[in-house]
C-alpha cells in the first residue's frame, strides 16, 4: 500500500501542470486554426474529417507521453542513439520515397505519403535529437564537471557534429524552414547545456575587463560578481541529468 502511494507521488512530481495547460491551450488554437482554415479552403476538403484527424493525432501524442513517462532516464539514455539514428535512416529514405505530388505543391521532398496519411520525417527527428543531445550533454558534464572555454567548446563542437547530418539531409529535401527549426533546438540546448557565458556572451565579459566597468564591481560575492568572474550559467545540466541542480563551477 505503501509502495503503490509512493509510485504514484513519483509520477505525480513529473507531471508539469503548467506545460500541460498551455499544451492544451495551444492544441484548442491549433484546433480552431484547422477549422476556420479549412471552412475557407476552396477545394472542397471536409472540415469536420480535418479536425477530427488533428484530434486523431493529438491522442496518438498523448499515448505516446504517458508510454515514455515509463521510462526512467537511465532507459531513455540507452534508447537516444536507437531513436536518433532510426530518425537518420527515415530523414535520408524520404530522398527516395518523397510524396511526388507533395514535392509538385510544396517544392521540398519531406513528406511521406501511406495511402491516405502524410507524415513528414523530421517531426521524428526533432524529440529523438533532443533526447540524443540530452544524453550528450549530460555524459560531456559528466566528464567536465569544472566548465572551461575549452571543454565548452568541445561540448558545442559534438552537438554540432550530431546535428549536420540533420542539416545535410534537410539540404536535399529542399526544407530550409524545418533546418531553421533544428539550429532553434540546437541554441536553445547550448543555453541549458551549463557553457560558460564567456562563450555565449563574449561582448559583455569584454566590457566587464575594464576597470569599473562592471555593476557591481565591489561586490564579487553578489550576482553581478559572479557574472563578472564568469560563473553565472542559466539552467546547467548536471551529470545526473537536472537542469534545477545546483551550478557548475567554472574556472
Amino acid at each position: 500500500m505503501q509502495r503503490a502511494k509512493t509510485d504514484n507521488t513519483e509520477v505525480e512530481s513529473r507531471i508539469d501542470w503548467g506545460i500541460i495547460f498551455c499544451v492544451l491551450l495551444l492544441a484548442l488554437i491549433g484546433l480552431a486554426s484547422i477549422y476556420v482554415a479549412a471552412s475557407h479552403d476552396s477545394s472542397g476538403s471536409g472540415v469536420v474529417r480535418q479536425v477530427v484527424t488533428q484530434l486523431a493525432w493529438y491522442l496518438v501524442g498523448t499515448v505516446m507521453v504517458i508510454v515514455i513517462m515509463q521510462f526512467d532516464s537511465e532507459q531513455l539514455w540507452k534508447l537516444a542513439p536507437i531513436a536518433y539514428w532510426a530518425g537518420i535512416f527515415l530523414m535520408f529514405a524520404i530522398l527516395i520515397f518523397y510524396s511526388r505530388s507533395y514535392y509538385v505543391s510544396t517544392g521540398a521532398k519531406s513528406w511521406f505519403a501511406v495511402g491516405p496519411f502524410t507524415f513528414q520525417p523530421s517531426e521524428i527527428m526533432k524529440p529523438a535529437y533532443i533526447l540524443m543531445m540530452g544524453r550528450v550533454i549530460t555524459t560531456h558534464n559528466s566528464q567536465y564537471p569544472v566548465h572551461k572555454v575549452d571543454s565548452d567548446w568541445r561540448l558545442i563542437g559534438k552537438m554540432f557534429m550530431w546535428l549536420l547530418p540533420i542539416f545535410i539531409s534537410l539540404k536535399f529535401q529542399n526544407d530550409f524552414g524545418t533546418s531553421l527549426v533544428f539550429f532553434a533546438i540546437f541554441v536553445g540546448m547550448i543555453l541549458v547545456s551549463g557553457v560558460t557565458w564567456r562563450i555565449l556572451s563574449p561582448g559583455l565579459f569584454n566590457l566587464g575587463r575594464g576597470r569599473g566597468e562592471c555593476p557591481g564591481d565591489g561586490d564579487l560575492d553578489g550576482r553581478s560578481g559572479n557574472l563578472r568572474k564568469g560563473r553565472f550559467s542559466i539552467l546547467p545540466v548536471q551529470p545526473g541529468g537536472y537542469l534545477a541542480a545546483p551550478r557548475p563551477r567554472y574556472e
